[in-house]
């Protein structure tokens, strides 16, 4: 987009005011998101901010629990959001799962796999770990799910194959092969989607007549 060098700056600029709450929460998150649960006090995160830990209750009564949980899915939304709109309006299964193992290998790092088998574990209230489970699934699953649904309906996909189980499989090749952000780890990739909708589509469609 190009702007237009008249424009005086307040006219391009905006100012995002945070409230104390969001403000105590994106903080929580960059912490929490680089190290995890345990890893991380609610004495860091006030003094960051220049507050005391106790105001902290004020935002959220729950405790470290709730500030996780609220401070995660602020994350988990914008990686959700992230993911559906980089597979959106893509032709085809192979086309979309690319774009959208691209966005995931240049996204800032989120260690899923810590965050399920290390920080949920130390949560050790089971409606919190449910919901750290379902916000997971929702955010970084979720996306490939719906767009192996999408394929189910253009009949792009042979019929013993289960949309739910292609999208984890899919979603475990861009985890395992992409932790290198690099050449080498984006053709691995690839190389490995092309191979796992090759094996998932069917005949008709591979052949252009589907």
């Amino acid at each position: 987009m190009i702007e237009n060098a008249d424009a005086p700056a307040e006219a391009t600029a905006e100012t995002v005011v945070l409230s104390p709450r969001d403000r105590v929460a994106r903080e929580a998150a960059s912490r929490f998101i680089a190290r995890g649960y345990q890893a991380v006090g609610l004495r860091e995160i006030a003094k960051a901010l220049d507050l005391q830990a106790a105001s902290l209750y004020h935002h959220f009564p729950q405790g470290k629990t709730q500030l996780y949980l609220e401070a995660v899915c602020l994350r988990l939304t914008a990686v959700r959001a992230g993911l559906i709109e980089a597979g959106a309006g893509a032709e085809n299964l192979k086309a979309a799962l690319g774009s959208m193992a691209d966005w995931l290998m240049e996204a800032p790092p989120l260690d899923v796999q810590r965050m399920l088998e290390v920080d949920r574990p130390a949560l050790l209230d089971a409606a919190a770990q449910a919901a750290l489970t379902e916000a997971v699934n929702q955010a970084v699953l979720g996306p490939f799910v719906v767009v192996c649904e999408a394929a189910v309906e253009r009949n792009e996909l042979r019929v013993d194959v289960e949309p739910q189980v292609l999208a984890a499989a899919a979603l475990a090749v861009v985890q395992q092969l992409g932790c290198q952000q690099d050449a080498l780890g984006r053709a691995a990739v690839s190389s490995a989607l092309s191979v796992l909708v090759r094996g998932s589509t069917t005949l008709a469609f591979r052949l252009g007549r589907g």
